[in-house]
């Protein structure tokens, strides 16, 4: 492999990390406002029904 291509590799490699910094910034940041949001979003429950915790959802078999 010549000189070149290793240069064009590592470039794309470069550019991906950067891209997948940005996208796992993104998410950080929706995870961040969604948390927001929760914390300050009135809680409407119907009668009888209760709201689970992120623990007993993630945990179920689906």
């Amino acid at each position: 492999m010549d000189g070149q291509n290793i240069n064009l590799r590592e470039t794309a490699l470069l550019q991906l990390n950067d891209a997948l910094s940005a996208g796992e910034a993104k998410v950080s940041e929706l995870i961040r406002i969604c948390q927001m949001e929760k914390q300050t979003a009135p809680q409407i429950i119907p009668s009888g029904w209760r709201i689970e915790s992120d623990e007993e959802f993630c945990s179920k078999k689906r």
